[in-house]
């Protein structure tokens, strides 16, 4: 029906363009039968015959138009009947699809009644297993939720566990320093796994070298980190007496392991010059202090921190 009513609305296009041409052709006609036998184009002065032949030609062509019209109205007036006869098909079909349908609708009734008296009694066991079924599964997810909960107290007890294993190693590792450097085992405090620095004066940078020293120590035992490196600037220059610097010296044998690496910057020897691997004198290196070799270094430390950073990184999320 639709390919009819396309091929209805393309004839009446083409039916209406009939009828403009014949209204055109019958202007021509008009105006060449009131004209001599020559007519001239007012806008471009070239004569055309006008005799008898000319308009007998004009009217035939008015003539094959009017057929035309004539065909394709029939056309037109095919299609609307043939639409006409596929509509009243279609209203036939349609009723007898909506007598079936009422058809099966009873019949479907029909069964669903007997089926529901038939299995009454297996409706009813449905029923209870499911509602079992509910309780289970709000047991099943409470059950769930308190096995969340025990394993957020596990990993909590054993974060605390861990951290306390940590705090006693580097504690020990503290005590030991502390009696090199004759700093008392009262002023080794933790907070967060971090000395706290609550002395001033000779002890602070002491404390500090103390903890400092003990990191690194503890870093070296654990392995596989990139925590293996150590650099110690200048002891002496803070305010330490000559006691002070030579057992802050001596504890520095303490440090000497293949698995790790320490850097001392100092402007007195240590008594472990021997024991280096390599002396660099800093009055035949002093250009390395220029701002050229400075920001070359804050490079290197950066790219230093980052890959530092992206180790860390990967490591928390392997664990």
């Amino acid at each position: 029906m639709i390919k009819l009513d396309n091929n209805i609305f393309m004839k009446k296009i083409e039916l209406n363009n009939i009828y403009k041409n014949i209204e055109e052709t019958q202007k021509d006609i008009s105006f060449a039968m009131e004209q001599d036998e020559e007519i001239i184009c007012p806008i471009c002065g070239t004569k055309h015959k006008n005799s008898l032949n000319e308009q007998l030609n004009l009217s035939a062509g008015l003539e094959n138009s009017e057929k035309l019209r004539n065909i394709l109205e029939d056309k037109i007036n095919d299609f609307k009947e043939q639409l006409m006869n596929f509509n009243n098909e279609y209203e036939d079909i349609k009723n007898k699809i909506l007598k079936n349908e009422e058809l099966i609708k009873d019949s479907k009734e029909m069964l669903s009644y007997e089926e529901l008296y038939k299995n009454k009694g297996k409706y009813e066991l449905y029923n209870k297993c499911k509602q079992e079924l509910v309780k289970i599964e709000s047991k099943y997810k409470n059950l769930i939720g308190e096995i969340g909960a025990l394993d957020e107290q596990i990993k909590e007890i054993k974060s605390k566990k861990r951290k306390n294993e940590i705090t006693m190693q580097l504690k020990d590792k503290c005590k030991t320093f502390a009696e090199k450097i004759n700093l008392p085992s009262t002023y080794i405090k933790f907070r967060d796994l971090v000395q706290v620095i609550d002395h001033t004066g000779s002890e602070t940078p002491r404390l500090v070298y103390m903890y400092q020293s003990a990191l690194y120590l503890y870093n070296l035992e654990r392995g596989g980190n990139p925590f293996n490196f150590y650099v110690i600037d200048t002891p002496n220059q803070q305010g330490q007496d000559e006691d002070n610097l030579e057992c802050i010296f001596k504890s520095m044998e303490l440090l000497l392991s293949n698995k790790g690496q320490v850097i001392v910057g100092t402007e007195r020897k240590t008594g472990l010059e021997e024991k280096a691997n390599n002396i660099i004198n800093l009055s035949t290196k002093r250009k390395c202090l220029n701002s050229e070799k400075y920001n070359e270094h804050i490079n290197q430390l950066q790219s230093y921190q980052q890959i530092i950073t992206e180790y860390i990184k990967r490591k928390e999320i392997e664990n």
